[in-house]
C-alpha cells in the first residue's frame, strides 16, 4: 500500500516503457547517433535518462532490451 502511494512499484509494462524510450530517443539524438556509430557505452547514458524519466521505477533489464531493440 505504501509502495503504491509513493509510486515505488517497478514498471514492467512494455508499452509504458516503450513510451519512455521514444521520448528519451527523441530528446537525445547525439547519444543515439553515437550508439549507432559503434560507441556502445552511449546506451548507458540513454538507460540513465530513461530511468530518470521513469523516476527509477522502470525495470532496468526490460528497459535495456527494449532500448537496444528500438535503436536497431
Amino acid at each position: 500500500e505504501i509502495a503504491i502511494s509513493r509510486n515505488l512499484i517497478q514498471k514492467n509494462e512494455a508499452e509504458e516503457i516503450k513510451t519512455i524510450i521514444r521520448k528519451v530517443i527523441a530528446e537525445n539524438q547525439k547519444a543515439v547517433n553515437e550508439y549507432k556509430s559503434g560507441k556502445l557505452t552511449s546506451i548507458q547514458f540513454l538507460i540513465g535518462q530513461a530511468m530518470k524519466e521513469s523516476r527509477g521505477s522502470a525495470n532496468p533489464q526490460i528497459l535495456k532490451e527494449l532500448l537496444e531493440e528500438n535503436l536497431k
